[in-house]
């Protein structure tokens, strides 16, 4: 389509070991993941503050891998175990990374890039910079916003696209609420990104608001031509 135009409990009735032998590592939320790559040594509450310190430190990064300083400087976190979880996810990102990821229809931007945004309690704003071939240069997030509203100024979204010699961007953010439908606030940053986009010469692709299960694109449901 645009080519052609955890703060969940720690406590389940399985543990993580066995979760994943049944259900999946789908079924995993990341407190559970993080336990399983940092073995059964942490035992009680230090083992919980221990999960939840070192997933504030991987998302203060912003998908940067070289915060291994703040990972050793969370209570109780050694050398051993920051440094398989720093190679954990350096693997990933080598692998699976959407980097030059050619993302073609919303539901490809939703599924691929965006949906692990969506168990975040306050909105996040992202934007997706695009080369000319709509592979995916690099994700950002803009702001990270109250339970009900993220602020956006279009100078804050277009200088990291002029900075990556983007040739085009989406936009998204998700609704904690779940309900994705566009506020009026939606509306009008939309067309404001839209103007601002004309006027720099980087064509805003869509505008994506999702949450855990579904998402609305402006693009699908002809709000972008409407709003132009």
């Amino acid at each position: 389509m645009y080519i052609s135009k955890i703060n969940k409990s720690l406590d389940n009735d399985l543990d993580p070991l066995e979760k994943l032998r049944t259900q999946g590592v789908e079924a995993l939320n990341n407190c559970e993941l993080i336990e399983l790559v940092l073995g059964d040594e942490f035992h009680g509450p230090e083992r919980a503050r221990i999960i939840r310190e070192t997933i504030a430190v991987i998302k203060r990064s912003h998908g940067e891998m070289t915060y291994l300083q703040d990972l050793l400087s969370i209570e109780g976190l050694n050398i051993e175990k920051a440094a398989i979880l720093i190679s954990c996810l350096q693997l990933a990102r080598r692998f699976f990374y959407p980097q030059r990821r050619i993302i073609e229809t919303p539901v490809e931007a939703y599924k691929l890039l965006l949906q692990h945004y969506s168990d975040r309690h306050e909105e996040n704003f992202i934007c997706i910079i695009l080369n000319a071939a709509q592979e995916v240069l690099r994700m950002r997030e803009i702001s990270r916003g109250t339970v009900n509203k993220a602020v956006i100024q279009p100078r804050e979204v277009f200088v990291d696209a002029i900075s990556d010699r983007a040739t085009a961007i989406i936009v998204a953010h998700n609704h904690p609420s779940g309900n994705v439908l566009p506020s009026e606030e939606d509306l009008a940053i939309t067309k404001r990104l839209i103007h601002a986009a004309k006027f720099i010469g980087i064509p805003l692709l869509d505008h994506i608001i999702f949450a855990d299960e579904n998402y609305f694109s402006f693009r699908e449901n002809g709000k972008m031509d409407e709003l132009s």
